[in-house]
C-alpha cells in the first residue's frame, strides 16, 4: 500500500499530490508502532521552524494560497519527512523500495509529457512551455526536473542491478529519458546532471568496495567511453545526418542563439542581487524583480532569513547523514549507489531551478529522504553502532 501512496504523490497528476499526502498522514497514524522519536532529531525541529516561520510570513504579505500549494509548501516537507522516517524504521528495503518507486513515478510523468507535446515547438512558446498531462502550462525547466531522480539510477541498473534483464534494460532506458527529453526541449541541465551522477555514483561505489579494479566498473567504464567515441566519430564524419538533425533540434537552436556559458547566466546575478538586500529584508517580502531559481536564495526572498537559516541546515544536516551511509559498514555499496546519487541530484537542481514557484514536490521528496536516513542514524545509534 505504501508504494502506491508513494507513487500517487511522486506523481503528483494534475498537482492532485497534496491530497495524497493527507492520506498519508492517515495511514501513518493508524499504524500500532508510529511514535514521536522523530521530533527530537535537529532536522525534524529546523524543518518545523522554516515551514512555520515560511508559512507565517507567507500568508501575511502573499494572502492565502490555493490549498494545494499552501499544503505543497508548507505541510508536504514535515509529512514526508515522517513519511521516510517511519519506513525505514519498518524496513530498510522498503525505504529504499520506495524511492525507486519515487523516481519511477517522475518518470512516467515526464515521459508522458515528452509523448504528448512530441510535434510541439517548443522555442515558439514562452518558457519553452510544455502541456502537462494534468491540463496546464510548465515551463521547460520543470519538465526536466522529472528526469533528475531517473537520471541518478543509472548507475545502479547498469551496473549493480543484475535479478531481472527485462527491468535492468528498462532501468537504463529510464535513466537515459531525461536526455532524449532535453533534446527536445531545448534544456541542458539534465544532459550534464545524467553524466555528473553517473560518474559520482562509480565513485561512491569504488570508494564502498575499495576495489578500484572492479571488472564490473572497468566493463562500463570502457564502455561508456567507447560509446562517447563512436558517439563522436559519428558526429564529426556526419554520418545519419546526425549534425543536421541535431542542429535543427529545439536544443540546437536554442545553442546557437543563446550563451553556453554558465558564468553568464542571469540566476547568478539575481541571486547576488537577492543577497546583498538581504539585510534590508531579514522578515522578507523583498520587492526585487526576480527570482534566482535558488532554494534558499528564493525563500529569502519570500520569507527572510529565518526559513532561509532553517533550510540551509536542514539540507546540510541531511547531507552530513548521507556521508555516514556511505561511509557505514551497515549497508552495501548497491544500496549506497541508489540513494547518494538521488540525494545529490536533488541538491544539485535546489541550487539551480525554481523549486519554491514551480516545484515544491521535489523539496518533500528530499524530505522523505532525509527522514530515512535520519531513521537509519538514529537506529545505528541505539544499537552503538553509529561509527561502523
Amino acid at each position: 500500500m505504501y508504494e502506491v501512496l508513494t507513487f500517487l504523490y511522486a506523481f503528483n497528476y494534475h498537482n492532485y499530490g497534496f491530497l495524497v499526502a493527507a492520506v498519508i498522514v492517515f495511514f501513518l497514524l493508524n499504524q500500532n508502532d508510529f511514535s514521536l522519536t522523530f521530533t527530537s532529531d535537529p532536522i525534524f525541529r529546523y524543518l518545523l521552524i522554516g515551514s512555520v516561520v515560511f508559512m507565517g510570513l507567507s500568508l501575511r504579505y502573499y494572502g492565502i494560497p490555493l490549498l494545494s500549494s499552501f499544503v505543497n509548501l508548507f505541510i508536504a516537507p514535515m509529512i514526508l519527512f515522517v513519511y521516510g522516517y517511519m519506513l525505514a524504521m519498518d524496513e530498510y528495503d522498503r525505504f529504499q523500495r520506495n524511492v525507486i518507486v519515487m523516481a519511477f513515478a517522475t518518470f512516467l510523468h515526464g515521459l508522458l509529457n515528452i509523448i504528448m507535446n512530441i510535434n510541439v515547438d517548443v522555442l515558439s512558446r514562452v518558457g519553452r512551455s510544455y502541456m502537462d498531462i494534468g491540463g496546464e502550462l510548465i515551463a521547460a525547466t520543470l519538465q526536466n526536473l522529472f528526469f533528475v531522480m531517473p537520471a541518478a539510477l543509472l548507475f545502479y541498473f547498469a551496473v549493480c542491478y543484475r535479478e531481472n534483464m527485462t527491468l535492468k534494460a528498462g532501468g537504463i532506458l529510464m535513466a537515459l529519458c531525461g536526455v532524449w527529453g532535453s533534446i527536445m526541449n531545448a534544456s541542458r541541465t539534465v544532459i550534464l546532471l545524467t553524466g555528473l551522477l553517473f560518474f559520482f555514483a562509480m565513485a561512491i561505489y569504488l570508494y564502498c568496495e575499495n576495489e578500484f579494479l572492479d571488472t564490473a566498473v572497468l566493463k562500463m567504464a570502457g564502455a561508456v567511453i567507447a560509446l562517447a567515441a563512436m558517439a563522436l566519430v559519428i558526429y564529426q564524419l556526419n554520418l545519419f545526418d546526425l549534425k543536421a538533425r541535431l542542429a535543427n533540434s529545439a536544443l540546437g537552436k536554442r545553442s546557437e542563439s543563446t550563451s553556453n556559458d554558465l558564468a553568464e547566466n542571469a540566476r547568478w546575478k539575481y541571486a547576488g542581487d537577492i543577497l546583498k538586500s538581504l539585510p534590508f529584508y531579514l522578515m522578507g517580502n523583498n520587492p526585487y524583480p526576480h527570482f534566482a531559481h535558488n532554494l534558499w536564495v528564493d525563500t529569502a526572498k519570500q520569507a527572510g532569513v529565518i526559513p532561509f537559516a532553517a533550510y540551509i541546515v536542514v539540507v546540510w544536516r541531511s547531507v552530513k547523514k548521507l556521508a555516514w551511509l556511505v561511509r557505514s559498514s551497515l549497508f552495501s555499496s548497491r544500496e549506497k549507489v541508489v540513494i547518494a546519487p538521488i540525494v545529490a541530484g536533488l541538491v544539485f537542481i535546489f541550487f539551480t531551478e525554481p523549486i519554491l514557484q514551480g516545484a515544491p514536490m521535489y523539496f518533500a521528496l528530499f524530505c522523505f529522504i532525509s527522514g530515512g536516513l535520519t531513521c537509519m542514524t538514529d537506529c545505528a545509534e541505539e544499537m552503538g553502532m553509529l561509527d561502523r
